[in-house]
């Protein structure tokens, strides 16, 4: 815990983390997401979370099994 203190005072709050230049990524922004919970005789929970841009709020729609 204290050599998380450390770091943590040496960075600042404002401050990003430094990572190697090597280090690449992706930013992923997802428009739609669904989530499924196996039902017993099929009956299966769907719940779909949507939106038309990256900015605009989530709509929930439940989805038939």
């Amino acid at each position: 815990m204290q050599a998380v203190e450390a770091l943590r005072s040496g960075l600042g709050n404002d401050n990003p983390v430094p990572r190697p230049r090597h280090w690449s990524g992706f930013r992923l922004i997802p428009m739609e997401l669904e989530f499924w919970q196996d039902g017993e005789f099929r009956l299966h929970d769907r719940v779909r979370f949507a939106r038309p841009d990256s900015i605009a709020p989530w709509t929930r729609q439940r989805l038939y099994p």
